[in-house]
């Protein structure tokens, strides 16, 4: 298609002046062309032709009229040609783009020309290739000509094409469409058919023995260079193999266009096939959207509440709502399958305040009935913060009277609080006035998270769980963490840990000062019947280091000096052949297998893994002394180690202990220091005698007789 079509708009009347036709320039430019009503009677509401009209003057040859409708001079055109029932009939052509020798030279001249003009909408203007509608009726009319079952249709699309367009303009973004476009049509896949379907969407029939999967994963990633900035395209490939040779183009390139929509982003290849699966999915979500009402209704959600511990009173402290649906037909749908599905549809915020009014009623029939109750967070979309019934009635059930202040408490996840933009620290204050709690939820997995602590009011945050299922394996994970914990408690926020599922998480958690563990070490997700029951039984869960019964006959030193010291860790081994006799949870904590037995075992092998005693073995520093008190900077922390040699139950052994003394060294840290600066401050020619109590020795306590 030639530029001049893109500037004329042309409509066609029959000998009695009946519009037949137009293109979609002459309906954007008239939209009361109508076809089958009289040309003046949509344009100018009369019951006879204009007096100025170039077929009833039979004006030969372009020629520039005043167009009363829009105020404007334009050139009009009148060309005679025969209609499909055999009759002739005229197309007027008309143009505003300048004079008239210019327009003259971008009419149509032939019959051809004047085809593609009213043919128009058959062609994309960005890229002057077939549009949507070209290209099925191009595909439909080869299938008539041609096998279909050679063929296939396949559907290309672009990777973060919005974020990308945004990086280069309009302009740019446009030249990327054309330069993707042509690629694929220069490509050994050689298209038969080539279209832009919309957007970064592209459709093309393609013979099936063209394909090479191999060259396809290439052909996927493009590298594109605009004013000098290059860039990595991924591209994802829908197929579908012509089979049914009844089906139409148009529903070939939906099915393709399915295929697209299923291939995953983490695969190794960005292509896939049909399957007739795939429509089944796409039925099953259109299902869901239409009885999304129906099972409000009915109750077919259901909420679920996930416990909270606190890890200093081994207690419940609060739960999470969370939600199930129970489809009278599909059954269980898990809330990956349908929360995504009602945002993308503006339905989450009706079942977010569903959610809201089952959580209020819960906890107000236990409060009536005077049983346990504790806080419970509901989850927040950021689509609910634009919805000004939901926010009136957070206002309404959190000031009620009928509950105390805080026991209903809302989380937002930290990716919402980009879409909130300028808005969500207003929002959050008026949700914080009316005494709930403000929880961070998922956090780390936004991209601004440390800026959010300073710049929102939460009040606590919920670290992922991809942070903690990584703290049994990676030594950086596990500082990321312990510094989460730290800062947000230099900011007064408390922190929940998500997704903890082992004994090594849960530890490690608490040595870190972590406030709270949500997870399946406690408790799954509990159906409301199940956690009104698991309130009724007010359980509490051992939280220090594990405690262990010995025999009668030890030796009561030993055991005060296991006692004094489980707050840490202790070890005890025989010193003949380091064979471990007693670990307690702590330690074992510390080895490469913890839930591996010890006993018998070596300990530099349980350990460390090694295949002989270290060179740092305490064993070696002993000497001749029986008892020896170390000193150790382990990075984080100071302890304060006693190494021991003792008789337990009748038998020599070596006992390894530690206590954490990090805050005693700090706090003598700051009083020596406090010291000095008054010493640095006292005036010349006075004195000071001072002496500090808290560590001297004891027999340097009594000065009373100096």
């Amino acid at each position: 298609m030639t530029n001049k079509n893109k500037f004329s708009g042309c409509y066609v009347i029959n000998d009695t002046f009946d519009v037949v036709n137009f293109n979609d320039v002459a309906k954007e430019t008239y939209p009361s062309l109508i076809k089958g009503k009289k040309c003046y009677k949509c344009l100018m509401d009369s019951e006879a032709p204009c007096d100025v009209c170039p077929i009833v003057n039979e004006v030969k040859g372009p020629k520039v009229y005043f167009d009363p409708i829009r105020h404007i001079y334009e050139t009009v055109d009148a060309i005679n040609l025969p209609l499909s029932d055999g009759s002739i009939g005229h197309a007027l052509i008309f143009s505003t783009t300048g004079e008239r020798e210019a327009v003259s030279r971008q009419l149509p001249t032939t019959e051809k020309e004047l085809r593609a003009l009213l043919n128009q909408h058959k062609y994309d203007k960005l890229t002057e290739h077939l549009s949507r509608e070209g290209f099925i009726e191009e595909a439909d009319a080869l299938f008539h000509r041609q096998t279909p079952s050679d063929y296939a249709v396949a559907v290309f699309d672009i990777y973060n094409f919005k974020a990308i367009n945004d990086i280069f303009g309009i302009d740019g973004g446009d030249q990327l469409l054309r330069f993707v476009l042509e690629k694929i049509d220069d490509s050994f896949l050689a298209p038969e058919i080539s279209a832009r379907l919309e957007s970064d969407w592209f459709v093309f029939l393609i013979r099936r023995d063209h394909f090479r999967w191999e060259d396809l994963d290439d052909l996927l990633k493009i590298k594109y260079v605009y004013h000098g900035r290059t860039i990595h395209l991924q591209l994802r490939c829908g197929i579908y193999f012509v089979e049914a040779p009844s089906t139409s183009a148009s529903q070939m390139v939906e099915w393709a266009i399915t295929a697209k929509q299923n291939v995953d982003r983490d695969s190794r290849h960005q292509y896939t096939f049909y399957e007739p699966q795939m429509s089944f999915d796409q039925i099953s979500e259109a299902q869901m959207l239409i009885d999304f009402k129906k099972s409000i209704k009915e109750h077919h959600f259901k909420v679920y509440y996930q416990p909270i511990i606190s890890l200093h009173t081994g207690k419940i402290h609060a739960a999470e709502a969370l939600v199930r649906w129970q489809h009278p037909e599909m059954g269980f749908i898990s809330p990956d399958t349908f929360i995504d599905l009602f945002e993308k549809n503006g339905l989450i915020t009706e079942l977010d305040h569903y959610v809201l009014e089952q959580v209020y009623a819960f906890q107000k029939k236990r409060l009536d009935a005077h049983q346990l109750v504790v806080p419970v967070s509901v989850n927040l979309s950021w689509q609910d913060f634009y919805d000004d019934h939901l926010m009136d009635q957070i206002m309404m059930l959190t000031k009620n009277n009928d509950l105390p202040e805080g026991l209903i408490n809302f989380e937002v996840v930290e990716t919402s609080m980009a879409a909130l933009e300028q808005n969500a620290n207003y929002l959050l204050e008026q949700i914080k006035e009316t005494g709930a709690r403000l929880l961070l939820d998922d956090f780390g997995t936004g991209y601004s998270s440390f800026s959010i602590l300073g710049n929102y009011p939460f009040d606590v945050i919920k670290i992922d769980h991809s942070f903690i299922i990584q703290i049994e394996t990676d030594s950086k994970m596990r500082s990321i963490v312990a510094s989460i914990i730290q800062m947000a408690h230099s900011v007064n926020m408390k922190t929940v840990a998500e997704g903890v599922e082992t004994e090594q998480q849960l530890h490690f958690l608490q040595q870190e000062g972590c406030d709270y563990i949500q997870g399946y070490y406690f408790s799954k997700p509990l159906s409301e019947k199940d956690y009104f029951d698991f309130l009724d039984a007010d359980l509490s869960w051992p939280l220090t280091w594990e405690s262990r019964a010995f025999n009668s006959d030890q030796e009561l030193a030993c055991m005060q000096d296991l006692l004094d010291h489980s707050d840490l860790f202790v070890l005890v081994t025989d010193p003949e052949d380091y064979t471990m006799v007693y670990a307690n949870t702590a330690t074992r904590q510390l080895s490469l297998h913890p839930k591996s037995p010890y006993k018998g075992r070596k300990c530099y092998d349980y350990m460390f893994g090694f295949q002989a005693p270290c060179s740092r073995c305490p064993m070696h520093k002993m000497g001749h002394e029986k008892v020896k008190q170390i000193e150790v900077d382990a990075g984080k922390c100071i302890l304060q180690m006693t190494y021991r040699y003792t008789t337990w139950a009748g038998r020599r052994v070596f006992i390894e202990n530690g206590r954490d003394v990090t805050d005693t060294k700090n706090a003598e840290r700051r009083y020596t220091n406090r010291v000095k600066d008054i010493l640095a401050n006292i005036p010349d020619g006075q004195g000071v005698f001072h002496v500090d109590l808290t560590i001297c020795p004891p027999h340097a306590r009594d000065f009373s007789h100096e």
